[in-house]
């Protein structure tokens, strides 16, 4: 996936499939990194969004993905 899919729940969705991998590898370090970008992520992409339209949705959306980290 490109790094500018213009989908950001996408890459959302792959870094924390990702990170869910090497957790279940025994890659911890690697995991909570990639889950710290997920985090990153996430607080990025949610700052356009304005709170009463949508800010809510998108981060419930998204709170299993940050709740692993």
């Amino acid at each position: 996936m490109g790094k500018d899919s213009g989908k950001p729940y996408l890459k959302l969705r792959s870094i924390n499939g990702q990170a869910l991998a090497h957790a279940q590898l025994g890659q911890l370090e690697k995991a909570h990194a990639l889950w710290r970008d997920v985090q990153s992520a996430l607080e990025n992409e949610s700052l356009p969004v304005p709170i009463h339209e949508g800010r809510e949705l998108f981060l419930a959306q998204n709170q299993k993905a940050a709740a692993s980290y």
